[in-house]
């Protein structure tokens, strides 16, 4: 990966490269900034980089034998490690990351920008947390110790060391602290406060924005010219996200089943009709969790949306241009108030997360319904 491949962050890309070129390199730096910005793939290329045997003034060369190998992922100095679990694949071998690597390389190949859910769904880990034990530890000394095969630099990418138990950091903490020479530890972080303070304390923090307006816009406009949502909309919603962009982009294309599915929803809570909330649950727990999570995530924009337009904020809402929908929004409105639309993202906040930890989606979207007409009254 370039820092070409990275959606705008130039000004951090300029620091990295002159901080390389000067030989200011910090054995322990922390990137920290949320997934969407652009964290893992900004860590990724910064190791490119640095073992590229024939850098540029602004990026590594793309054509030697060392940015081949981390193209793929597979240079033998560059080590990643992240958050997992026992899965029914691994069964009871012990857990460290080198058993997922080729999940991670699949992950990053096709989508760059990701986080959490979508790591843990694709390695369908379940209702498990990932973490990063100390049989983690213990593997990332021992590949650190060997000397590098053939880069400048032996690089250990981290993502995510707020995962990391007491036990692993404690095993750690003198390697990070001394590290052998030309060992580079680069963590990737989302919560500054949630890292362990003796890990903090050692590393140099390099924080990440979110992706300015004209840089996201200008990236989805070349990506996605064929959508038929608006750019510029999502490039707004998404606030500097590559990830919630591709999220709102994923979900517009589904968006004309899921509006469908999500009015009959509404209609059934005000008027009460426990019966149909049950039989609408029935049906939309047969799509699958991961359609069933956008259904609910595209739920929340329609909540938004409804929000916006009853405190007349229309220059902040993405109304769409289908006749039906702004006619539902004109009737819908009234009935999403501050003293509710709190409640209703929470309950919707909520299924989501226990449909993602697994839990019986009838059962979810049924609790849910239930509740949720309380709250859809005239």
């Amino acid at each position: 990966m370039q820092f070409k491949d990275i959606v705008g962050q130039q000004e951090l890309k300029e620091r990295l490269i002159r901080g390389a070129a000067e030989g200011r390199i910090s054995h322990a730096q922390l990137f920290l900034g949320e997934p969407g910005s652009g964290t893992i793939p900004l860590a990724i290329a910064y190791a490119q980089y640095l073992n590229c045997s024939n850098r540029g003034a602004n990026d590594s060369c793309g054509v030697c034998p060392s940015c081949h190998k981390m193209q793929k992922l597979m240079h033998p100095d560059i080590h990643f490690t992240f958050p997992t679990n026992k899965t029914a694949e691994i069964g009871d071998r012990v857990i460290v990351s080198d058993l997922f690597l080729d999940y991670w390389r699949s992950i990053v190949s096709n989508l760059t920008y990701f986080d959490e859910q979508d790591w843990y769904s694709h390695i369908e880990l379940g209702n498990k947390q990932g973490i990063i034990g100390v049989a983690e530890a213990d593997n990332i000394i021992k590949k650190l110790s060997y000397k590098s095969f053939e880069g400048e630099y032996k690089v250990l990418i981290m993502w995510l060391p707020e995962r990391m138990n007491t036990s692993a950091a404690n095993a750690l903490l003198k390697l990070v602290e001394e590290p052998p020479a030309k060992t580079i530890f680069i963590l990737i972080a989302q919560e500054e406060g949630k890292v362990l303070k003796t890990i903090l304390s050692r590393t140099q923090i390099i924080r990440v924005p979110r992706i300015r307006h004209e840089d996201l816009l200008q990236s989805l406009s070349a990506k996605y010219s064929t959508s038929n949502m608006p750019i510029e909309n999502v490039a707004r919603l998404a606030s500097g996200s590559m990830i919630e962009a591709r999220r709102l982009l994923e979900v517009d294309e589904e968006s004309n089943d899921f509006f469908n599915y999500v009015i009959t929803m509404l209609r059934l809570c005000y008027q009460s009709n426990v019966i149909g909330l049950i039989e609408w649950s029935e049906e939309v727990a047969t799509l699958g969790r991961d359609r069933i999570k956008r259904l609910l995530a595209y739920a929340e924009r329609v909540i938004r949306e409804a929000f916006m337009l009853n405190l007349r904020m229309e220059a902040v809402s993405y109304l769409p241009l289908d006749r039906a929908q702004q006619d539902f929004y004109a009737k819908f409105k009234p009935f999403i108030r501050p003293n509710n639309v709190e409640e209703t993202f929470t309950l919707l906040n909520t299924a989501i997360h226990h449909v993602n930890a697994n839990a019986n989606p009838k059962i979810v979207l049924t609790d849910m319904t239930l509740k949720m007409v309380k709250l859809i009254k005239p």
